[in-house]
Formats: C-alpha cells, sequence, structure tokens
C-alpha cells in the first residue's frame, strides 16, 4: 500500500467533518483509530480520489493515525512540508496534492474541481505580487491560513457558488441535450 503523506489540521478549526473531529476527541498521538461515519446530515455526495460517486447517505470508515498533537499550528512548518521543491514558494498543484488526500473531510467540499476553485481563488486573494505562488508572508495572510480578513471568506463562498450555478447550468443544458428527439434521416 502506497504511504500516504499526513493530513495537517487545526483541531475545531472547520478543517474535518464534524464527526471526524467528534470521533478523534479523545485520541492519543500516535493511537490508530477506525472511525465510521454515518451518512446524512449536511454532508454533500462527493466523487472520492478513485473517480468512484459516494453517496451523501453512505456511511463512511476511515482509519486514522493520529501522528502529533501540537498546542497551535505552527503555520511555518507546514509552509515547509508543503513547499517539497525548495523553492521558497507555494503553488496551487502543491496544496492540491495535499488537499486531494483529505477531500473526504471537507464537509462543504464535494469534489476536487470544487477544492481547485477554493485553492485558486485564496490564492488569487493573497498573491500580492501576482507571480501565481505564495511566498510566507502571502501564505500567512491568505484566507487558508488566517480568518481575519472576513472579505476572503466571502470572495471565496461567492466564487464557490458561482462554479456550482455554472455546474448545474451545464447539466441542466446536457440533460435538455440528451432529451431532444433526433431528426431521423429518410
Amino acid at each position: 500500500m502506497k504511504e500516504k503523506q499526513p493530513y495537517i489540521f487545526q483541531y475545531r478549526g472547520g478543517q474535518l467533518d464534524p464527526e471526524m473531529e467528534n470521533a478523534m476527541t479523545d485520541m492519543c498521538a500516535g493511537e490508530i483509530r477506525k472511525i465510521r461515519i454515518p451518512g446524512g446530515g449536511d454532508r454533500q455526495t462527493f466523487t472520492a480520489k478513485t473517480g468512484v460517486q459516494v453517496s451523501a447517505n453512505s456511511t463512511l470508515e476511515f482509519v486514522v493515525e493520529l501522528q502529533d498533537i501540537q498546542d497551535s499550528p505552527d503555520h511555518v512548518m507546514v509552509f515547509n512540508l508543503l513547499n517539497n521543491d525548495k523553492s521558497g514558494t507555494l503553488s496551487v498543484a502543491q496544496f492540491m496534492a495535499i488537499a486531494a488526500q483529505g477531500l473526504e473531510m471537507f464537509p462543504l467540499i464535494s469534489t476536487l474541481e470544487e477544492m481547485e476553485v477554493v485553492i485558486v481563488e485564496a490564492f488569487r486573494l493573497a498573491d500580492k505580487d501576482g507571480d501565481g505562488r505564495l511566498d510566507l508572508e502571502e501564505y500567512l495572510d491568505s484566507p487558508l491560513v488566517s480568518k481575519e480578513n472576513p472579505e476572503h471568506e466571502e470572495a471565496i463562498q461567492k466564487r464557490m457558488n458561482e462554479y456550482r450555478e455554472k455546474e448545474a447550468e451545464k447539466a441542466e443544458e446536457a440533460k435538455k441535450a440528451k432529451s431532444k428527439p433526433k431528426n431521423e434521416e429518410l
């Protein structure tokens, strides 16, 4: 089995499904636990990394190893872990590689495409020098780390809503095109 990179998150930071956080509440560093999250609730249908569509009503099972617990997130350490090319800057692709591993744990994001919309918008908001990458200072001020700028949160939500509306329109157009009778040639 391929070794997965650790998923770094802030407890009660809204990055995980609330049921996942509740199940991890009393875990100790080094502990491995099988966690079952029942279907339903606020979770949306999503596409897993394997390409399989997972219903919102499906029960999810995870085997989780809690590797470490820190008093507060060390964002510089996270930056350095993500900066695997040692360039001193982060790209959207570096974020996507990590985020894709934990897509199931984001309750409001149901596809990798939606995750990319959020990350691209967060990068756009934080990329002060316009080079398409985030240096450490930009990363620390980004909506990926800092919740101090409510306008960032609003901009990301607006962009996500626009994306979902476009996707719904595409699906409706495809449905209409499928149901149109084809003219038969004589």
